[in-house]
């Protein structure tokens, strides 16, 4: 998916970006706890600006505090946990990162 978008910030100036999440990637924490991180990279320019590995509860906290200072139209997060029976981990998490990432661009779309 490719998230590109131009934004004009001051008359004159075009500001031209694009939001991925590339991948993800499963992570442990100090008591050896599997985690979920996605990599999200923003591009400016045609040129990688930022990268950082982002877990699902950060998407979370973005979409409360857009939600309570007033951000309308926000599209739905994708769900957090799969409630199927047998299903498939890898296909849910890619299904899930390809969710998140349309979710991210269609935040960026709104500012």
């Amino acid at each position: 998916m490719n998230g590109g978008e131009t934004k004009t910030s001051a008359p004159y100036q075009q500001i031209t970006y694009n939001i991925t999440i590339s991948s993800f990637k499963i992570c442990r924490d100090r008591e050896k706890k599997q985690y979920v991180s996605y990599i999200v990279a923003v591009c400016m320019y045609g040129q990688n600006v930022v990268e950082r590995l982002r877990r699902y509860s950060h998407f979370e906290t973005l979409h409360k505090r857009l939600t309570a200072m007033g951000v309308e139209n926000l599209p739905p997060l994708p769900p957090k946990t799969c409630s199927w029976r047998a299903f498939d981990a890898r296909e849910f998490l890619e299904r899930r990162k390809t969710q998140l990432e349309r979710y991210v661009v269609a935040v960026t779309k709104q500012f």
